[in-house]
């Protein structure tokens, strides 16, 4: 019935959304290398070799580069860190 397709529907998605997380809380401890992309109000976002977003603080002369950072926390949609 449709009710058990939206049931199945729902518990699947919450699946993927726990593994996520589980998997983005993995790297918190880690150094990795983030490439720069955008930068406002001195927050940079930027992507692991992996595609993983991470978001950073950091001056303004990073934008466009690869920076070390330590994952501090995570998300079930991004991680979140500090420049070594």
């Amino acid at each position: 019935t449709k009710q058990i397709k939206k049931d199945r529907e729902q518990k699947l998605a919450n699946e993927v959304l726990k593994s996520r997380t589980e998997f983005l809380k993995s790297h918190v401890g880690k150094v990795l290398e983030v490439l720069t992309e955008q930068c406002e109000n001195g927050i940079y976002t930027g992507f692991t070799k992996n595609y993983l977003t991470v978001d950073f603080e950091g001056k303004a002369t990073l934008c466009n580069s690869i920076v070390k950072v330590t994952i501090t926390d995570a998300d079930g949609e991004k991680l979140y860190g500090r420049i070594n």
